[in-house]
């Protein structure tokens, strides 16, 4: 290389100061660098670890090397500690990260570097288990199917699995594939987030968790319908996460959807096609799930012509979902932590609404507690329990509960109950024509709970209750007692955690319809001087105003409301009703409903349904095949269709008759049914009050009916949202009068003939839509009168 000029001045100047120089008398510099090689290290979960890294380090002159200093790593803390390197990274770290060190021989210094793979290992065991996945091959994968480990189960079906990671994973799924007969059987669990369940591992000072620890490590029938139904909701447009989609999934149908998992896994009159499994059936499949199973079960033959499913298809699934609540491998242990303190509240929510009045438990720490519940006609109770976990289940014993009485007649299933002996001695009585009618009497002994499911403040739980059956005769002399013991097994939904937090806006947002507990009364029909009574659960639609007031629509109640810690609180009458909702469940919210009565504090399940949307009732006239279908209870037809047999519905003509259509009785010649003669139905629309009023007679009596919808609004799918109450009476001369409480409804307007095409045709056929020629009736409503 050539130097400048400048260069070569400025050299010879430096020498020239130093009074020169004498290559022959000098000492050269004969110390060499030392020679550094990278290094490399991984840590596990977290741990510090220590390196060496002078250990394949060197020095050509034999010198002593030290590590000088040392650079600041991107995630994590390095030292120097005598003479190593001791990197600590955070608790959950995951990847790769670099970092330099310098090393002296004394004189020279050198840098080199150090790479950590931060790597974290969980262990998850379990079961396999559908009777059970005998050496099925369980497999941990991410979300994009990448495989992250695999093990062999042993012939129970319990394996052992570790997860190594160095990135994380996100959220992971474990399938088990059976293997030979049990070739067609494919389960999944999605177990979650992986830094979720590190965290768990964590707290709980474990690398292996259990099914103590994670239930979904055991991969069944049920976690797998949680799975499918998650595919489901992802692919009509849902954006929750797993987690978050498993606390609001409905329980039951979790259940029903896995005993047909079940029928394809384990029942040989259901057979799956070659190439397919338990799980593909669903993932390969174009239609959604319940459409899915009615294509499959069509082509068994085992739907029947109206669309419902045949009987023996109903045993069979029935059957499953028996065995899946008996398998005690399916079952989690209870422990005090989850029970001591805590309150059960049950529920059923159905697609539409909830069944109101369903039970609570609350447990106290000193191992006693209390069920409260009630039902349509606001009977209370209140019964004190004892409790205590006994091999991971809640064992109940109810030492005076109240019971509920109802007066049946004898039949082979009241028999049932009673011994040979008991039996013949009944029979005998009914025989003589001692006794006609009886009272009977059930209080429960003893119940108890296993946990099936659980995602977060939701669990799955059967149970198995014991009563006592007492029986006696209704009326007469006769005072013998006779009784016996029955037990039955059932299933609950429940809730045990924290509620959702209302907020002045959402109450005021919209009216609501929620159902109190009241008493009605209406002017009798007849009788001017009296009046008609009726005390239960009375549904009706309360608009929340912004100065803490409220009003009724249908009994005009007024009153102050607030909001306390989330939950809504309002006087109703001489009762202070607090409402605490803790699940969205399709449109609606579940609640837990306190009030107090009679020196007891009561609580049950309810539901709450925002009023949305406005219905023009000048467009509620139809003309059959079209009719407005009832939707008060689930149907299980597709898309939530009722099934022919489910039918129930009015039509409205434009010249202000109506009728009411449902299935015939003919079930070899299935067709429907219209009483639009035979009631003379006339309705009419007064202050947004559809009334409805029939009648049926001849010269010496008079039946009436009368209904009246008052019409709310609309939902999503277009069901008209309604609360509707019912009258019945007969004439002035036989003067009986009852009525069903004000009540939530839905219906929606569909087309019998694209629904029912074959059961339409036949009714068609028949000229079975009439023509009505009646007397036109006189239509009542407050101080409105209508004729028609």
């Amino acid at each position: 290389m050539k130097k400048s000029l400048i260069a070569l001045v400025v050299s010879a100047t430096f020498l020239a100061a130093c009074g020169g120089s004498d290559n022959k008398n000098e000492t050269p510099d004969l110390n060499e660098s030392p020679v550094l090689t990278a290094d490399t290290a991984s840590t596990l979960n977290g741990e510090s670890i220590t390196i060496d890294v002078l250990a394949n380090d060197s020095d050509p002159d034999g010198d002593t090397l030290t590590i000088s200093a040392v650079g600041t790593p991107s995630t994590g803390d390095v030292t120097i500690v005598d003479n190593a390197l001791v990197y600590s990274p955070p608790a959950q770290a995951m990847g790769e990260i670099t970092f330099s060190y310098d090393v002296t021989d004394g004189e020279r210094t050198v840098s080199s570097s150090v790479t950590i793979t931060n790597e974290q290992q969980i262990t998850i065991a379990g079961i396999a288990t559908d009777a059970p996945l005998s050496n099925s091959t369980v497999t941990a994968t991410n979300n994009d199917g990448e495989v992250l480990a695999t093990v062999t189960a042993d012939a129970s079906g319990e394996y052992s699995l570790p997860i190594k990671v160095s990135a994380d994973p996100g959220n992971l799924v474990l399938n088990a594939m059976g293997v030979e007969a049990q070739s067609h059987v494919s389960l999944m669990s999605r177990v979650g987030d992986f830094t979720d369940l590190l965290s768990v591992a964590s707290e709980n000072q474990t690398s292996e968790l259990t099914d103590e620890l994670l239930p979904d490590s055991k991969i069944t029938h049920i976690s797998t319908a949680k799975a499918v139904l998650y595919d489901q909701y992802l692919a009509e447009g849902g954006d929750e996460s797993f987690n978050v989609f498993a606390t609001q999934v409905d329980f039951d149908e979790v259940i029903g959807l896995a005993s047909f998992i079940k029928l394809l896994a384990d029942n040989e009159d259901f057979p799956l096609d070659d190439g397919v499994n338990t799980l593909t059936f669903f993932t390969q499949s174009e239609d959604d799930v319940l459409g899915s199973i009615r294509e499959y079960l069509d082509g068994l033959g085992l739907i029947e012509e109206d669309g419902s499913f045949s009987e023996s298809y109903i045993e069979a699934v029935n059957t499953a979902r028996a065995e899946t609540l008996e398998d005690e491998t399916l079952k989690i242990s209870y422990t005090n932590a989850d029970v001591s303190g805590s309150e059960f509240v049950i529920y059923d929510g159905g697609n539409f609404q909830a069944v109101k009045g369903e039970k609570v438990l609350t447990f106290n720490p000193e191992g006693n507690g209390v069920l409260t519940s009630s039902n349509r006609s606001a009977n209370n109770i209140v019964d004190t329990f004892s409790w205590e976990i006994e091999n991971g289940k809640i064992k109940l014993t109810f030492p005076d509960a109240t019971g509920t009485v109802t007066y049946p007649f004898l039949s082979d299933e009241l028999l049932a109950h009673f011994d040979e002996d008991t039996q013949a001695e009944l029979l005998e009585l009914e025989s003589i024509g001692f006794v006609d009618q009886w009272q009977l009497t059930r209080r429960i002994i003893s119940s108890e709970v296993s946990l099936v499911a659980v995602n977060e403040s939701n669990a799955f739980a059967s149970e198995v209750n014991t009563y006592n059956l007492s029986l006696t005769a209704a009326s007469g002399g006769y005072t013998q007692t006779f009784e016996a013991s029955l037990t039955e097994t059932g299933e609950m939904s429940y809730h045990n955690g924290s509620y959702i937090q209302l907020t002045n806006e959402d109450v005021t947002n919209s009216p609501w319809v929620l159902n109190i507990q009241d008493v009605l009364t209406v002017d009798h029909p007849f009788d001017e001087s009296s009046t008609i009574t009726g005390h239960g659960m009375i549904a009706d639609s309360f608009t929340f105003n912004a100065n803490g007031t409220y009003e009724t629509l249908v009994t005009g109640e007024t009153g102050m409301w607030t909001v306390e810690e989330g939950a809504l609180q309002f006087q109703y009458g001489d009762t202070t009703f607090k409402l605490s909702p803790f699940k969205e469940h399709n449109d609606y919210l579940l609640a837990l409903l306190e009030f107090a009565d009679e020196g007891n504090t009561v609580k049950y399940s309810v539901d709450m349904h925002r009023v949305r949307g406005t219905v023009d009732t000048t467009q509620l006239v139809s003309e059959l095949p079209v009719a407005w279908l009832s939707h008060i209870f689930d149907h299980d037809g597709p898309d939530g269709l009722p099934l022919y047999n489910d039918v129930f519905g009015y039509y409205f003509l434009q010249d202000g008759t109506a009728g009411r259509i449902y299935p015939n009785s003919d079930e070899e010649e299935a067709s429907f049914t219209t009483d639009y003669d035979t009631y003379n139905w006339q309705w009419a629309v007064v202050d947004n009050v559809v009334i409805i009023e029939g009648q049926i007679g001849g010269d010496d009596w008079m039946l009436r009916r009368k209904r009246q919808w008052h019409v709310l609004g609309e939902t999503e799918d277009g069901r008209m949202m309604v609360i509707e109450n019912f009258l019945l009476y007969w004439d002035e001369q036989n003067p009986y009068a009852d009525f069903i409480l004000p009540r939530l409804n839905f219906y929606k307007k569909l087309d019998l003939e694209i629904l029912y095409p074959e059961q339409w045709g036949r009714f068609s056929a028949s000229g079975g839509m009439g023509n009505n020629e009646s007397t036109p009736v006189s239509i009542s409503y407050s101080s409105q009168s209508l004729t028609l």
